[in-house]
């Protein structure tokens, strides 16, 4: 265990917002059980947000678990939330590889630092949370040309660019590892991060 003070699930919200009030303006989510078992956990996730069945680093390892879009924020970005195993069994080598990919990102706003990685135990888990800057294109309102018959153009869509906060707990599953991310745009962090702290203190590993 590290020298430093193991965070718990419940300083999550302080850790996004660095304002310990920020639980007196979250909205109210109703809260469903989602289990996978392939994945070897349950968590409890928003009511009635939309499923993106097109998990991130699929390509390199077998993934299982769930992802989520929630309200927008005014630049039209949504609030994200997923809860993902990676099996390790594909080319990504555990849990430090993937930190090193997921911070290796393009349109990380912040990619001069490099951020802190924090000791936390979720589930009886140690495992590892930290948090970065990034940008998002959301493609604005727009009706594409008339082009004459027989005319091959490529025509790129307006887009605004906004920037979201992300934050992310890893944890230790064997070969592999669990993921829990949080991205919202930064009207809404502040707001539907405690959201993301009831998901992290949901979370539950399931008895083989």
């Amino acid at each position: 265990m590290s020298h430093r003070t193991m965070l718990t699930a419940a300083a999550l919200a302080v850790a996004l917002t660095g304002c310990a009030g920020a639980q007196e303006r979250t909205p109210a989510v109703e809260l469903e059980t989602f289990t996978s078992a392939e994945g070897g956990f349950s968590v409890s996730v928003p009511v009635g947000w939309d499923r993106d069945g097109q998990f991130p680093y699929a390509i390199d390892d077998a993934v299982h678990g769930v992802m989520l879009e929630g309200p927008k924020g005014e630049g039209g970005a949504a609030v994200k939330i997923a809860v993902l195993r990676y099996a390790g069994t594909g080319t990504i080598d555990g849990a430090d590889d993937y930190i090193g990919m997921v911070l290796f990102n393009p349109t990380r706003l912040d990619a001069d630092t490099d951020p802190e990685l924090e000791p936390i135990e979720v589930a009886g888990i140690e495992g590892r949370t930290f948090g970065f800057t990034k940008f998002e294109l959301v493609i604005l309102p727009h009706k594409p040309p008339d082009l004459p018959p027989g005319v091959i153009a490529e025509f790129r869509p307006p887009t605004r660019q906004v920037t979201m906060k992300v934050r992310y707990v890893v944890l230790p599953a064997g070969r592999g590892f669990w993921s829990l991310r949080y991205e919202a745009p930064e009207d809404l962090v502040a707001e539907y991060a405690p959201l993301f702290e009831a998901v992290v203190a949901s979370f539950k590993t399931l008895s083989k």
